[in-house]
C-alpha cells in the first residue's frame, strides 16, 4: 500500500466524514455494519490510514443521511486528499465564511500573509471591514453582517494563543504579531521574506505537515 501523508485536503476530508458519522446519531459500530465494513476499517478510513472508492463513500454518506451539500463536497475531495497545497476557486465572489481557512488557521502554529494593497482581515477594525466589503462590486448588501461576523471569527482564532503571525502589507511593511499583540512594524520586501521565513519554520520541525503547522496565504484582491 502506498504511504499516505497529511495534507490540508485530507485533514478536512477526515474531519467532515467524522462529523457526518457523528451527526447520524448512530455508533461507529452500527454505521460500519450498515456499510458492510468492520469497525476497524471505518476507524482506519476516518483517520486517513486507508482510502475508499467513490461508491463506498457514497454508501457511507447515504447511511449517515448526509446533506447533499456536504455529500458533494466530500465526493469532490475524495480523489484529491493526497494532493499537496490547495488553490481554491470561488467563482464570482469569495464565500462569506471560508471554512478551509478557518480550520487551518485554528490548527496553525505560524501564519504568514502578504497583501499588496490592503490590511489583512486579522488587522482590520469593524469600520475597515465594512468599508472594504462595501467596495467589493460583487458582494450584495445583505451579506454585510455575515461577512463581518466571519472576519471577526478569524480574528478570534489568532488572539490569546501561541501563534506567531507575520503580515506583509502594501509590499513595504512587515507587521509581526505574537500572542501579546502587535510587536513590530518594519520595512520589508513582499515576497522573498515570506518564502524564506516559511522554509525555515518548516525545516525547524522535520516530519509531517501535521507537526509543523505552517500556513502561508497570498491574497491578490478581496
Amino acid at each position: 500500500m502506498p504511504q499516505r501523508f497529511s495534507t490540508a485536503r485530507g485533514r478536512e476530508f477526515g474531519e467532515v466524514v467524522r462529523a457526518a458519522i457523528s451527526a447520524s446519531g448512530m455508533t461507529a459500530q452500527r454505521v460500519a455494519e450498515l456499510v458492510g465494513w468492520q469497525e476497524g476499517k471505518l476507524s482506519d478510513f476516518v483517520n486517513g490510514k486507508i482510502g475508499c472508492t467513490e461508491t463506498e463513500l457514497a454508501l457511507l454518506l447515504g447511511v449517515c443521511r448526509t446533506p447533499a451539500q456536504e455529500r458533494d463536497h466530500l465526493l469532490n475531495l475524495l480523489p484529491e486528499t493526497q494532493v499537496r497545497g490547495w488553490w481554491q476557486q470561488h467563482g464570482s465572489r469569495v464565500p462569506a465564511r471560508l471554512r478551509t481557512l478557518v480550520k487551518n488557521v485554528a490548527a496553525a502554529k505560524t501564519l504568514t500573509m502578504w497583501h499588496p494593497h490592503a490590511l489583512p482581515v486579522f488587522l482590520q477594525s469593524v469600520d475597515y471591514m465594512r468599508a472594504a466589503i462595501s467596495a467589493a462590486p460583487n458582494v450584495p448588501d445583505e451579506e454585510m453582517d455575515q461577512r463581518v461576523k466571519a472576519a471577526q471569527e478569524l480574528q478570534g482564532l489568532v488572539s490569546g494563543r501561541d501563534l506567531r503571525c507575520t503580515f506583509h502589507v502594501h509590499g513595504m511593511y512587515s507587521a509581526s504579531v505574537g500572542a501579546g499583540g502587535l510587536i513590530a512594524l518594519s520595512r520589508s520586501s513582499a515576497v522573498t521574506p515570506i518564502r524564506s521565513r516559511t522554509r525555515r519554520a518548516a525545516s525547524s520541525q522535520p516530519g509531517s505537515v501535521r507537526r509543523s503547522r505552517v500556513l502561508t496565504t497570498w491574497h491578490n484582491g478581496e
